[in-house]
């Protein structure tokens, strides 16, 4: 199966940018925090962004769309489950190693 590693951006306003589901929770797509805490998310829209069927080809759109905007940069992000440091897998995490959280540590060994 192809893999892609999850990656989350800063867009040039400080909000965070990452893949996620959709409502219907059969698509996936680009989505930015709401900048006030809690869950809440927008859609992030853009023609070059479209719900699509699979997480990689929403990372795989995010990440090319990201590398022709100025002022987004990375921030570090797991590997195996997609959080950061603005948010946490639930029930909260810390980092265990540069790119890998203390919840997807035992993940990866299976």
């Amino acid at each position: 199966m192809d893999q892609v590693v999850p990656q989350a951006y800063l867009d040039d306003m400080g909000r965070e940018v990452f893949v996620g589901q959709g409502i219907g929770r059969d698509s996936w797509g680009a989505f930015r925090s709401a900048g006030y805490g809690g869950i809440s998310r927008h859609r992030v829209c853009s023609p070059m962004l479209p719900m699509v069927t699979t997480r990689c080809e929403a990372q795989r759109n995010l990440d090319l769309y990201a590398r022709h905007r100025k002022g987004w940069k990375k921030i570090n992000t797991c590997r195996i489950g997609g959080c950061t440091d603005r948010r946490a897998c639930p029930g909260g995490c810390t980092w265990a190693e540069l790119n890998l959280c203390s919840r997807c540590v035992d993940k990866e060994t299976l």
